[in-house]
């Protein structure tokens, strides 16, 4: 289990998705929903479906299977970064004055029907050593179980930062600007960019534009 785990994690790590940026803001974390939110404004009317089509040509790039919605599903795309775990993007357009939008993604991360047979399984046969009376081959089942839904749950954790880090990559390709409370990063990077943009030109600043924008959508 450790090797198998070991050469799952390790691959998850050399995913390539392209040239990557540092996330600009911090993902709102729904723990019992397994899901992230992110927000973006944009006043070229990039709609969502460009969001979508960038991502799902980045997955496609890294070897990941993609699946688009068919029209069924209350979910816009999946991608199956390994066999454990899925990942569902749901995106929704806000319209406002000016050709102005405001982009909302969540992501939701869920476990796969091979991960939840495996898991139902093996607690199924834990029953049964119980009920049998077999207590040693059932503590160790056990054990197995509690070690099996920990890798689950972090390989869940790893799917969600390639999702994170994708979602953030194509916005800002997408000339996207984030909502959300900004990195460390981000807040370093405009607080370097604000003292030569100011003494060039009498311009707003990046860090001044972000929470103009902010406060109008608000």
């Amino acid at each position: 289990m450790v090797r198998t785990w070991t050469r799952w994690k390790t691959r998850m790590r050399t995913v390539s998705l392209g040239d990557e940026v540092r996330p600009r803001q911090l993902p709102v974390l729904r723990l019992f929903g397994r899901s992230l939110h992110l927000s973006y404004w944009n006043e070229a009317w990039t709609t969502r479906e460009s969001l979508l089509e960038r991502l799902a040509r980045r997955f496609s790039r890294a070897g990941l299977a993609v699946t688009q919605d068919p029209g069924w599903n209350d979910y816009d795309l999946e991608v199956r970064p390994d066999p454990w775990t899925r990942l569902h993007f749901k995106t929704a357009d806000e319209e406002h004055e000016g050709a102005r939008l405001k982009n909302h993604v969540a992501v939701r991360v869920r476990l796969s029907r091979l991960t939840l047979m495996g898991i139902a399984i093996l607690a199924g046969a834990t029953a049964l050593c119980a009920a049998m009376g077999l207590s040693v081959m059932a503590a160790v089942l056990t054990a197995l179980i509690m070690a099996s839904a920990m890798c689950a749950v972090s390989q869940a954790v790893e799917s969600g930062r390639v999702a994170y880090q994708a979602v953030e990559q194509c916005a800002y390709e997408l000339n996207l600007i984030p909502l959300g409370k900004p990195t460390a990063a981000a807040r370093r990077a405009a607080a370097a960019a604000e003292p030569s943009a100011a003494a060039a030109e009498p311009i707003a600043s990046p860090a001044k534009l972000f929470a103009d924008n902010r406060s109008a959508v608000e």
